[in-house]
Order: C-alpha cells, then sequence, then structure tokens
C-alpha cells in the first residue's frame, strides 16, 4: 500500500474520532437550548414546577452558563418544592456561588423546613457581608421570633423599619413586640401602622389606646395585665402569656394576673392549671379566676366542677351577662336544657341592647332544635332589629326558618348574604344544605364547595366537606 493511501485511511480512521467530542458537545450545548426555551415557555405560562425542572436540564447540560442553578433553585421554590428548592441551591452554591438573594432565599429554604440553625448561619453571614436587605431583615425577624429570640427579632423589625419606614407590616410587627419588651417605644410604631394601612388601623389602633392608657397606671404588674389582655383580644397569645408572666414577676400575688396567664398558657399549647390554681388561692373571691378556672374545667368535661364555680362568679357579678351565658352552655353540657335557657335568657335581660346575647340564645336554639319557635327564630330577628347587617345573625334566622319548615324564607336569609358578595361560609354551607333538603344536588355541591374553600382549616369547612362525601361524592 502506497504511503499516500496508507495515510488516507488514516485520516478516514481518525476523523470521526476527532468529530465525536465534538458533534456530542454541540449536540449537548443544543439541547441545553432547548431546555431554557422551554423553561422560557414555562415561566410564561406560570408553570413554576416545569421551569424548575427544565432550567435544571439545562444547567446540568451548560455547566459553564451561570446562574442556571439557581433560577432553578427559584422557580422549585415558587412551586413549593422545597426539598427540590435546597437542592439546587446548595448545587448553585457548589458550582458558581450563590447571589445575595439566593442565599437569603437558601435560608428561608431551611426555615421552611425546619432547620432554623442553619437559616439563621446564612442570614448572619449575609447580614455581615453584604450589608442592609430588606427582605433579610424579614426573615431574621420571622425566625428569631419563632425561636423566641424576641430581642432580635426587634433589632431585625427595627433595622427592617429603618430601611423601610412605609412598610406597615414591619411598623405593626415591631409595635406588637416592644408593647411587651418596651411599652414605652410601642405607641409611635402602632400609630405608623395604622396610619399606613387600612387593613390594620383598627388593631393597631386598639393596642396603642391602651398600651398608653397601661403606661399610665403606677402599678407596672396592672400594666401589663392590661396589655396581654388587648393581646389576647387580638389572638396574640403568644405575647399575651409573656405579658401576664411579666405580671406575676411584678407582683406574685396578683390573682388576675396568674388567672389570665393560665388561661394564655392554655392556648399555647400548655396546661395552665398550675397558674389558675394560684389565682384562686392568692384570691378566691376573683372574678376572672372563677371564670377561668371554671372554663378550664368546662373543657377537660368535668361539668360539676364547672359549675361550681361559674356559680361563684355569678353569686359575685349577678349582674354580669357573659356569665350567664357560661352557665347557660354548662348547663347545656349536663342535658339541663330548660335550666340553661333561663341563663341564656337572663343574659338578654341584663343587656338587652346588645345583639351578641340575642345571637347567644338564637344560637342555643337551633343548635339544641329546642324552642325555635317561641325563642330561637324571635331572638334572631330582635339581633337583626339591632344590626340589619349582622351575617351570624341572619344565618340563625335562617337556619331557623329552615327548621320550622320555611325553605323558602330560609333561602331567603342566606342569598341576603350571598348575593351582598360576603364571603362568609356558614352563608355557604347552610345554603347548600337547604338544597340538599330540596334535591338540588349541582348548587348543593356548588355551596359546599365554596364553604370549604372559605373555611378549609375551620369547623364549617369540615361540616362542608363530610356533607359532600356522605352525599354527593
Amino acid at each position: 500500500m502506497e504511503r499516500s493511501e496508507k495515510f488516507d485511511l488514516i485520516v478516514r480512521i481518525l476523523i470521526p474520532l476527532i468529530l465525536i467530542p465534538v458533534l456530542g458537545l454541540g449536540t449537548r450545548m443544543h439541547r441545553g437550548q432547548q431546555a431554557q426555551q422551554r423553561a422560557q415557555l414555562a415561566l410564561t405560562a406560570g408553570a413554576h414546577a416545569t421551569a424548575a425542572e427544565d432550567l435544571a436540564e439545562a444547567a446540568a447540560l451548560l455547566p459553564r452558563r451561570a446562574g442556571l442553578w439557581e433560577a432553578a433553585a427559584q422557580q422549585a421554590y415558587q412551586a413549593n418544592d422545597l426539598a427540590l428548592a435546597q437542592e439546587y441551591f446548595l448545587q448553585a452554591q457548589a458550582q458558581d456561588g450563590l447571589s445575595v438573594t439566593g442565599q437569603v432565599q437558601l435560608g428561608e429554604v431551611y426555615r421552611l423546613n425546619g432547620d432554623l440553625g442553619a437559616a439563621l448561619q446564612i442570614w448572619e453571614a449575609v447580614e455581615a457581608s453584604a450589608g442592609d436587605i430588606p427582605v433579610l431583615y424579614t426573615s431574621l425577624a420571622e425566625s428569631q421570633r419563632q425561636l423566641g429570640h424576641y430581642p432580635q427579632a426587634i433589632e431585625a423589625l427595627q433595622s427592617l423599619t429603618y430601611l423601610e419606614p412605609g412598610n406597615a407590616a414591619a411598623q405593626y410587627e415591631l409595635g406588637l413586640l416592644l408593647a411587651v419588651f418596651d411599652p414605652k417605644a410601642a405607641p409611635a410604631h402602632l400609630a405608623e401602622a395604622a396610619g399606613l394601612d387600612e387593613d390594620l388601623a383598627s388593631s393597631a389602633q386598639a393596642l396603642e389606646r391602651v398600651v398608653r392608657r397601661a403606661l399610665t397606671a403606677e402599678d407596672s404588674a396592672y400594666t401589663y395585665v392590661l396589655i396581654g389582655q388587648e393581646l389576647a383580644s387580638q389572638e396574640m397569645w403568644e405575647l399575651a402569656e409573656i405579658a401576664f408572666d411579666k405580671s406575676t414577676t411584678e407582683n406574685p400575688e396578683y390573682a388576675e394576673a396568674w388567672a389570665y396567664l393560665g388561661e394564655a398558657r392554655q392556648h399555647n399549647g400548655g396546661d395552665g392549671l398550675k397558674e389558675l390554681q394560684y389565682a384562686i388561692i392568692y384570691n378566691s373571691g376573683s372574678l376572672a379566676a372563677n371564670i377561668l378556672i371554671g372554663t378550664y374545667w368546662q373543657r377537660h368535661d368535668h361539668l360539676e366542677t364547672a359549675l361550681y364555680f361559674l356559680q361563684k362568679a355569678a353569686a359575685l357579678e349577678p349582674d354580669n351577662p357573659a356569665v350567664q351565658v357560661q352557665l347557660g352552655s354548662i348547663q347545656r353540657d349536663l342535658g339541663d336544657l330548660a335550666a340553661a335557657l333561663g341563663h341564656y335568657q337572663r343574659a338578654t335581660e341584663l343587656a338587652p341592647a346588645n345583639g351578641i346575647y340575642w345571637k347567644a340564645l338564637a344560637a342555643f336554639a337551633v343548635d339544641n332544635e329546642v324552642f325555635v319557635e317561641d325563642v330561637g327564630l324571635p331572638a334572631a330577628q330582635r339581633a337583626l332589629e339591632l344590626d340589619a347587617d349582622d351575617l351570624e345573625a341572619l344565618v340563625l334566622r335562617g337556619r331557623a326558618q329552615f327548621l320550622l319548615g320555611d325553605l323558602a324564607a330560609a333561602q331567603e336569609s342566606y342569598a341576603q348574604i350571598i348575593a351582598g358578595g360576603y364571603d362568609y361560609a356558614p352563608a355557604y354551607l347552610h345554603m347548600g344544605i337547604l338544597y340538599l333538603e330540596e334535591g338540588l344536588l349541582v348548587p348543593a355541591r356548588e355551596h359546599l364547595v365554596r364553604a370549604m374553600t372559605l373555611d378549609p382549616d375551620g369547623p364549617v369547612g369540615a361540616q362542608a366537606q363530610m356533607l359532600l362525601e356522605k352525599y354527593l361524592e
């Protein structure tokens, strides 16, 4: 074989071998670009999970293209796939390093996955290196409060409100914490929150008024009780417990503070009996102590014991309508509906202009399906005379009408709420029940589904789901 022929043969053999990696690289790059294009289409459609998958594929195929792993992680986070988001963020961190935003988001993923220590470690490192970033302080404040590190949470919120003075939520959160830990500093932030956001205005202004009044008290133990009561009324039981605990520290023999502390501890997952017993020991004649320890025993189905303490409370303050309602509820639980009715009616006599007690009387009648015509329906109508737009009273009237067989009137009561555009789950629930009674299954399903959507984790939603499963599945 001639030398030239040998050379041609070698070329024919080697050229394909040379081109294999080149062609492979071209194919790999093309596939990576296609994955990026698919990701862009998914992003346009709002399909975050698909976008994350496509971006991760692109990142694996195009290892020199910076930012793809972090983009994939962000889309997985948007899709609420926290495990995948964490995996992609760590891949980005190992390959390209994370942007400051990416580091903050990785910390948030750790927090949502329950690893607050890792989250705080990342955020504190970002704070030390990158300086003032509002979203960082938001995350720090949430995590520090979740850990019970209140001074650190306050510090983060102070930094956040300095950077974003117009952040109403941050101003309000800071005001809440300061109400317990530095009451003198709280009103300014609460007033700022109220001025910035009308949705927060009512709660912020109520707490601001109470804090200002509490600060005028000479007894600091009483100051903390007043603040704790307002926080409790706003369902801020975590902070209310701290306020009541501070009150007992200021005055260890303050019965009311111990009573409220026992109630708060129950709301926060504790038992609370020891604190309630201290309240009775320090002042057996305390109205709050007797009501709250009676409430404790009622919750634990020790109804005779509960009745004893509530009767003591009624003797201490016979003209208190709230005590009468609670006595009625205990007698109801004991099965003495006649005695219960007397207490509910007594409450309306003591406070005839207060719709709360007329609604309690109506609810007693319709819930137990007793005295509906003579008591329940008139009580609901009286509540509506006091407030024609009271949604709860409208539903109670509809329920009474339903029990009395006047389905058209009941439907009108519920429709008054629904047609008014109110997203009030009980109205949809009871309209659904009415349609079930009439055999109208399609609108029944629609209204029960709506009730479940409006109250997914509550008792109304649970009842709607039960009815759907029982009659419409």
